[in-house]
């Protein structure tokens, strides 16, 4: 069964906001805002496959935005952020990569 390109590129996407979280330099909560900057926030729900993962990547994306200010347009991850609380950093964490790796077999177990 092919995989179609947009999951691939979710696959891709959530795959390097895991890695950036793992490798790069300074807090978690600084490594999880550069990871949504650069991976997270360019997907769209309707780029993962239909049903449980579509779900995950909303709530995901939902606890992120939880702590913006009403209102907030520009800076919105930013200002999200500023906010979040350890509990919540270690939420998004758990999540981020519980969703990448279910992602990452997902497109794997389809090539077979």
């Amino acid at each position: 069964m092919p995989v179609s390109e947009r999951y691939h590129y979710a696959n891709e996407k959530l795959a390097n906001a895991v890695f950036l979280v793992m490798s790069a330099s300074g807090t978690a909560k600084d490594r999880l805002l550069q990871a949504a900057l650069h991976d997270v926030s360019v997907l769209k729900a309707t780029d993962l496959p239909d049903g449980r993962f579509r779900e995950d990547f909303r709530e995901l994306i939902k606890r992120i935005l939880d702590g913006a200010p009403a209102g907030t347009v520009d800076g919105l991850y930013e200002a999200a952020f500023r906010h979040m609380t350890e509990e919540d950093v270690r939420w998004i964490l758990e999540r981020l990569h519980r969703l990448a790796f279910a992602m990452c077999e997902f497109v794997a177990g389809a090539r077979l």
